[in-house]
Parts: C-alpha cells; structure tokens; sequence
C-alpha cells in the first residue's frame, strides 16, 4: 500500500499542478497488493492534478500515522464541495459496508518493477534512466521506524510537487516529526557546475521514489547516505537521517502548498463501515 501511494506521489510530483486530468489509476508491477484510483466526483469529468496530489498525500499521511491499511476511500473537498475521490483497493475488490479488507503496508514482492499505469502521462522512462541513485548505510547508521521514513518520503514529495521540475535544487532540508521521532531529509548539490546536467528538483524527486524500494530489498530502514547521479556524473548528495539537523540552513517551508490552497483543500478518509461526512 504505501509503495503504491509513493509512485502516485512521485508521478504527480513531476506534473504541472495546475493542468486537468480525467482522473487516474496508479498500479506498482512489483507490489501487486493495492490499486490506487481517483475518480473526479460526478457530474464533473477532470480534476486538478494539484487536488489528486493533495488528497493522496492527505490520505496516505492518516494511514501511516494511525496505521490503518485496509481498503478505504478518500473524498476531496475543494472549499469544502467533494470534487474527487480516491480508493485505495485490492484488485477486484468489491465495497461492502460489513467487510474490512487489511492491506500489505509494504510490497508483497520488494525489488519488482515500479512501472505504473495510468490514465495521465506516467513518469518519464528517460527520466529513470538518467538518474541512477547510490544508496549506503553508515557504519553507524541508526534504524528508522518504517511508517516514519515512509511519512518523510511524501512529505518531501509534496513540497517538491510545488517547485518547477527543472530549477536547480542547491539545498533543502525536510523535517518529518512523529510520535516516536523525527526524521529529516537533506538535499545539497556538489561543486558549482558551468554545464549541464544540473542537481534540479526531478532528479530528487526520482530518487526519492527510489529510496523505500532500496530500503525494502535490503531488508532495513536505516539511516542513508544518499549519491545522486545524473547520466553518469555526480550532482548531488542527500541524507536520511534521525532526528532534525542543524547544520543546513532549513527550508522546508519554502515550497510547501500556498495559504489559500491549504485552507481550501481537505480530504477525508473513509474505512469500510464508516459513516460518509457531509461537507460543513
């Protein structure tokens, strides 16, 4: 389940937020286990990729922090009228309001392909390509709650969903708090370069996708020293790591959702037997 909420996460990252999409069906070749489709809410036929990117992210947040895997539907409201929904099912689940299906939190087959169907553009295969990330644990690299880097995970691709894919990424710091600890992503790029290619916001946002399916196979979360490599050169560093740092210069709030976008989106996320909420 939170496999497949990332690669959704990562595909609409890399959209224009303020283009229109038919609604979407985000499926992981290699985690089998859960469908995610968003559905515009009728009569209307489109939605704003901004608000599917919105409410995945919403519903995938209260799933890890509560730990609720099982089948569920999200209604997005947009100054508060439903606009969409997302369904997070198994394939060829049936809804009934007496039946609670429990969902894989993680991949039932970690290290398979992270190719996805959808109705939009998927992510770019010259995209996967072009960024092949060097994943290492320190010899001291701490161990992480897996709901905590899962959650630092969408965190760092929401904010990035909201900066142009192409601006060069110099440094950035996301902040994850939890119940239990936090956890912080560091972005820096290496030496000044005179030519492309640059350390820019998609190659982060490709590595990032990348990192839970590193984690998995190894059969560890773990803290993470994190080189990024772009057609063969070097352009970039990141961390995983325990904790809030203090020794980069914390932008976390320099491209998260605009004030007026956060009061007017919300989502609510629906369990099998759970009253539907009205709008207020």
């Amino acid at each position: 389940m939170l496999m497949n909420g990332v690669e959704a996460l990562a595909t609409l990252a890399l959209k224009d937020q303020t283009a229109r999409s038919y609604g979407a069906q985000f499926h992981a070749e290699g985690y089998p286990d859960v469908v995610i489709d968003i559905e515009p809410q009728q009569p209307a036929t489109d939605v704003l990729n901004e608000i599917m990117l919105l409410c995945i992210f919403f519903g995938m947040d209260r799933v890890i922090r509560e730990r609720e895997y099982r089948n569920a539907k999200i209604l997005c409201f947009w100054d508060n009228v439903v606009v969409a929904q997302v369904l997070f099912e198994r394939p060829g689940y049936q809804s009934s309001a007496n039946t609670t299906d429990v969902l894989s939190p993680t991949a039932e087959s970690p290290g398979g392909s992270g190719n996805i169907s959808s109705l939009i553009t998927t992510t770019n295969d010259t995209l996967l390509e072009a960024v092949t990330p060097r994943f290492y644990f320190r010899p001291d690299s701490q161990s992480l709650p897996t709901p905590n880097v899962f959650g630092t995970v969408i965190t760092v691709l929401l904010a990035f969903a909201y900066v142009p894919n192409t601006d060069p990424l110099e440094a950035y710091t996301v902040v994850r708090t939890g119940a239990e600890w936090d956890v912080s992503m560091l972005f820096e790029s290496t030496l000044i370069r005179t030519r492309p290619p640059y350390f820019e916001y998609r190659w982060a946002i490709e590595t990032v996708r990348q990192m839970p399916g590193f984690l998995l196979q190894q059969g560890r979360f773990a803290e993470l020293i994190i080189g990024v490599i772009v057609d063969g050169v070097h352009v970039g560093n990141a961390l995983l790591v325990k904790g809030e740092p203090n020794d980069l210069v914390e932008k976390a709030g320099e491209a998260v959702p605009n004030g007026e976008t956060c009061e007017s989106a919300k989502a609510e996320l629906i369990l099998p037997g759970e009253n539907v909420p009205t709008a207020k």
